[in-house]
């Protein structure tokens, strides 16, 4: 990956790698005095003042007129420009960043007013920016509710190359809270998305090298973090709680990475692998070290010929539908040392899958909606010669009334499955079930 290098919003020096992954400070040239300050008076009036020499440089009565005017006279000198934002605005129109340019908003809360039903913030075609702090409310209650395209969103970024979104807070959008379509290079940091209309967080359209750390999606009318067509993108400490759908879905990205982050309490799965239409495959996909507790669907879901997923070190916990599923044609998927325990339905649902490789895994107390297994492989799906391995799980009801019915159940005429090693002790009904014909069942602990 290539190396990034250029001036933070205070001067210091600023590298890192296309996925973020390394940083770099030099602070011997500090440098905090702002190009610009822009500040309201008691009658709504703009002011943007010159922050070296003091000189106030425009007024108007709108502060996106305002910033807008100033950054294209700005603009043509190519060196960055930091415009720092004080006290509370009211946007009647699109903030539009042009490359090069800082705006600090650390100290400033905008609205966006009744019926502009237009973006806060936009940057298209551009390089070099980064937004800093401050809340932006959408105000969404006073906007046209309907559909326009691009439109009504808290912060788009379009075709934008070497970004940097950190410390923000993003309310009442009718929209998507930040939509990043395109473009690369791009981190998003301690960035929060609250009561959305749409999507929380939305990356699409061949957009990549992207890095979202310690983000938060709540209360979104859809998916917390909808990761669409796209590549090389991570997730890290990231929470998606309380959402319309999803906590976090990917629907056709490929080399994504999700690590220690959390799904809780959304309406539908906690976190979602493939395109429901079917439409879209992802595949190359990590999600390491995640919780998913509390949804009203599946903890983990995997569908829809996804392949080349690992999930490792995750607990699915309390979900309303199974804990971990892969269904309709998902091969070359593996689970190693995950917990399932107390969802539903299921701890594992395996159904019309192959090549899916479970390993150190423990299910615990499954079931607590309906009769539902451990672990159950249903499908005919094991036609090829590398079916379903269970290897050095345990699967167990430790509760008075058990619920958890086999530790392992197939539902069907599968061939060549695996399950060695295992210990399927203490479930309500028995061990393991149904297993026949040419599978390997070895060293297992049933009794």
């Amino acid at each position: 990956m290539r190396k990034i290098e250029y001036r933070n919003y205070d001067g210091t020096l600023f590298r890192f790698n296309s996925l973020g992954d390394k940083y770099e400070f030099d602070i011997s040239e500090p440098h905090n005095v702002a190009d610009y300050i822009v500040f309201t008076d008691t009658d709504g009036n703009v002011y943007i003042k010159n922050g070296k020499t003091g000189k106030i440089e425009l007024r108007s009565t709108s502060v996106s007129t305002a910033l807008n005017s100033l950054m294209e006279s700005t603009n043509p000198s190519n060196k960055k420009v930091v415009i720092t934002l004080q006290g509370e605005f009211e946007l009647d129109s699109t903030i539009n960043l042009t490359s090069n340019t800082v705006l600090d908003m650390r100290n400033a809360y905008l609205k966006l007013t009744d019926n502009t039903n237009l973006n806060m913030i936009k940057a298209s075609d551009v390089q070099n920016i980064e937004i800093v702090g401050g809340i932006l409310d959408g105000n969404k209650d006073n906007q046209d509710p309907s559909e326009v395209q691009w439109e009504k969103r808290g912060i788009v970024l379009y075709n934008v190359t070497n970004a940097i979104i950190r410390d923000v807070i993003i309310q009442n959008t009718t929209r998507d809270g930040i939509a990043i379509h395109k473009g690369s290079d791009i981190i998003v940091k301690n960035v929060k998305v609250i009561n959305s209309g749409f999507q929380g967080f939305a990356l699409r359209y061949n957009a990549h090298d992207i890095k979202l750390s310690n983000c938060v999606a709540e209360g979104c009318a859809n998916v917390g973090f909808d990761i669409g067509q796209t590549y090389n993108v991570q997730l890290e400490n990231c929470t998606a709680r309380n959402n319309g759908q999803h906590g976090i879905a990917s629907d056709w990205a490929n080399r994504l990475q999700i690590v220690n982050s959390l799904a809780e309490g959304n309406s539908e799965q906690g976190f979602q692998v493939g395109d429901s239409s079917g439409t879209h495959t992802p595949y190359d996909v990590t999600i390491s070290n995640c919780r998913s507790y509390n949804n009203t669907g599946k903890g983990f879901n995997i569908i829809n010929g996804a392949y080349n997923v690992t999930v490792v070190s995750c607990i699915a916990r309390l979900n309303g539908d199974s804990g971990f599923r892969t269904g309709r044609d998902c091969h070359s998927i593996s689970f190693g040392s995950c917990i399932a325990d107390s969802n539903g339905n299921r701890g594992f649902s395996i159904e019309n899958s192959y090549d899916i490789v479970i390993v150190g895994c423990e299910v615990w107390n499954n079931g607590q909606s309906t009769t539902a297994d451990g672990i159950i492989i249903t499908g005919d799906a094991t036609t090829n010669a590398t079916g379903i391995r269970i290897i050095a799980c345990k699967a167990s009801d430790s509760q008075p009334t058990k619920t958890q019915r086999y530790g392992v159940n197939v539902s069907g005429t599968e061939d060549y499955n695996i399950v060695a090693l295992c210990d399927l002790r203490g479930n309500a009904t028995g061990g393991l079930n149904g297993l026949s014909g040419a599978n390997d069942i070895s060293a297992n602990n049933l009794t």
